[in-house]
């Protein structure tokens, strides 16, 4: 009986916190998602054996200004 009662009170948890999760994740998918205007890029080697090797992520944004914006060396942008 205890068993019942405490798979039941189980259950009954795990559903409220997956209403609360899609709940939350409604509105979240409503607003503005952080590094929407971005692309990921990936790059990476492995060092081979046992460790070694690197791996980096780079944020890319989708805006032409911005991405221009880049390209300017620090000195000049420093002027404006």
């Amino acid at each position: 009986m205890t068993l019942l009662i405490l798979s039941l009170s189980l259950f009954a948890l795990m559903v409220l916190i997956v209403r609360h999760h899609l709940r939350l994740g409604h509105e979240i998918e409503q607003g503005n998602r952080p590094y929407k205007n971005e692309m990921l890029l990936e790059g990476g080697f492995g060092g081979g054996g046992y460790g070694g090797g690197h791996s980096h992520v780079w944020r890319v944004t989708r805006d032409p200004e911005a991405y221009a914006k880049g390209f300017v060396p620090a000195k000049v942008r420093k002027k404006t």
